[in-house]
């Protein structure tokens, strides 16, 4: 966690109120001088950073309507609803799922260029209203330690929300296991496209370390060979490193996509297969520990494989 989140702490529903509501109150007071409509504003800052599934889902939870005179407004209950955030009368648990799932958090990316859009002395007064040490002579600092406290409210939130005790009876958790909430489809969807490019860096990535492997088996004693070999074991191995990483990486998000697809397995059979050839797809053999371990051939056919689960999935998703 950034260190500039560390006083938050353990929430509660109470907590979440007032970590939201002092967050949004300052962007309100700061950033937007206090000026316009509170329940217009809200649902901006509420889609600020999401995905455009995410901004939809947004939209479809707080709608809008025409009035007689032409005009488009919140409705009336929903933005009594987003006043309340701001005010810290509404727990923001209560949607922390839809927005945490539809928010980049690779480095908050679309969130920090978001705030791109304001100007760099507001920026920096709002990060003092919210009393992180930042460097205000780094304005990309600044944008960045901004995204990481709002990022760390919704996970919170969210954690919160999902930890929860389970009040549902057994039919309702039937009815669960067969059905897709707008939150649950925006993770899945977003999941299964992080997986596709972190394959994609993963062959690449093969395929760079597999040709440097030839090539180092094609070396000669001639003096220039023996003096390039150095060099290019050097770069093989940094990129056995990275290669590591990602598998790392996409080891991570496999498992989240099977935790997410569990309880929803019965409903195609592209879910049931995932969750069930994947489960145990953890393999020594695709870990490059040392040059000659490395298994071009079966590294590659893993990759296809799981490129053809995933795009399976996202077929039977895009009909949801």
């Amino acid at each position: 966690m950034n260190p500039v989140l560390s006083h938050i702490g353990v929430y509660d529903m109470k907590e979440a109120e007032k970590e939201y509501s002092k967050y949004a109150t300052a962007f309100y007071e700061v950033i937007e001088g206090g000026k316009g409509g509170k329940a217009k504003f809200v649902k901006m800052l509420l889609k600020m950073g999401l995905s455009r599934n995410g901004k939809n889902i947004i939209n479809e939870e707080f709608p809008t309507e025409t009035t007689s005179k032409g005009n488009t407004i919140i409705e009336k209950k929903a933005s009594d609803r987003l006043r309340k955030y701001l005010l810290g009368k509404n727990d923001i648990s209560e949607i922390a799922d839809e927005i945490y799932a539809a928010l980049d958090h690779e480095n908050y990316g679309d969130y920090i260029e978001a705030l791109g859009d304001y100007e760099d002395s507001l920026l920096i007064e709002f990060a003092k209203r919210l009393e992180l040490d930042t460097d205000s002579k780094d304005i990309n600092k600044v944008r960045y330690d901004i995204a990481a406290y709002y990022y760390s409210i919704i996970e919170k939130a969210s954690r919160q929300k999902s930890s929860e005790p389970n009040k549902t009876n057994g039919t309702t958790d039937l009815i669960l296991s067969y059905t897709i909430t707008g939150s649950e489809k925006v993770a899945l969807t977003k999941l299964c496209d992080l997986i596709k490019r972190t394959l994609v860096d993963l062959k690449h990535q093969a395929d760079r370390i597999d040709k440097m492997q030839f090539e180092l088996k094609s070396l000669t004693e001639s003096d220039e060979d023996k003096n390039w070999k150095p060099h290019l074991e050097y770069d093989r191995d940094s990129r056995i490193i990275r290669f590591d990483e990602t598998y790392s990486r996409f080891e991570n998000l496999r498992a989240n996509l099977i935790e997410l697809l569990t309880p929803k397995k019965n409903m195609d059979i592209s879910f049931d297969s995932f969750v069930s050839n994947t489960s145990d797809s953890i393999r020594k053999e695709y870990k490059i520990t040392y040059p000659c371990s490395f298994n071009y051939k079966s590294i590659v056919s893993m990759i296809s494989e799981f490129n053809s689960s995933i795009d399976r999935i996202i077929r039977y998703t895009s009909k949801l």
